[in-house]
């Protein structure tokens, strides 16, 4: 397989973001923690959780890009060395050509042009298309495609601060808290809170994690793992 073909160097750049991010939220989780001596440290525990968000938010950037990849050079003939997705209407002859097949125009210039990857059920409404029974993007199971939606509502939070945004965002922090969607959320509930919460819940087999953090942190290496296999 063609290096410029390779899925699992795709993986492999996800993976190094995820450690890179993973690296950072461990170091500033001391620094996240209210009290006395930490609002009188170097760095502010309002700080420390921005950075939270912000590693989560890189992390998510790196998800939607390592979907786009991996697509593209699925429909172009890569393979891994277990796993080959059955093409419905034969391999493009380029990652050029699997661009201008997506955009539906010849010669489409991505870097001017912009073809998303955020919203998973496009992703799969896309992969029917092309790939037999749309896999492998087909076999990530419902509660993990519930939690990516989630996990997008959470970075547009840390992006935005629209009324949408703040909605959409309560709506899901209440669903992690545990608490009744006509319930207020505790006082200033912001994405690093959320994200360093440690009662975890709705991620079956990461419910173990330390943080909500981590949770979403495993549940991406596993997914990079499902669609891009050894």
């Amino acid at each position: 397989m063609a290096k410029a073909l390779s899925v699992i160097s795709s993986r492999s750049k996800f993976i190094k973001t995820l450690n890179s991010n993973l690296d950072l939220f461990e170091q500033i989780l001391p620094h996240a923690t209210y009290s006395y001596h930490a609002n009188k440290s170097a760095i502010h525990p309002s700080q420390a959780t921005r950075v939270v968000g912000l590693c989560f938010m890189s992390n998510i950037g790196a998800w939607e890009e390592f979907l786009g990849r991996i697509f593209i050079r699925y429909m172009a003939g890569a393979r891994t060395p277990s796993y080959s997705p059955v093409l419905k209407i034969g391999a493009c002859h380029s990652m050029d050509h699997a661009i201008d097949v997506l955009a539906g125009k010849s010669d489409y210039d991505i870097t001017k042009g912009y073809l998303t990857w955020t919203k998973y059920a496009d992703v799969i409404s896309k992969a029917t298309i092309f790939f037999d029974r749309g896999e492998p993007f087909t076999k990530i199971p419902p509660v993990y495609k519930d939690r990516i939606a989630d996990a997008i509502v959470i970075r547009n939070r840390v992006a935005h601060s629209s009324e949408k945004c703040v909605k959409d965002f309560a709506k899901v922090a209440k669903s992690f808290l545990g608490l009744a969607p006509s319930a207020s959320l505790p006082q200033g509930t912001s994405v690093g809170k959320l994200l360093k919460g440690t009662d975890v819940r709705h991620f079956q087999t990461f419910n173990n994690s330390a943080s909500y953090y981590q949770a979403y942190d495993m549940m991406f290496r596993h997914l990079a793992y499902m669609l891009v296999p050894d």
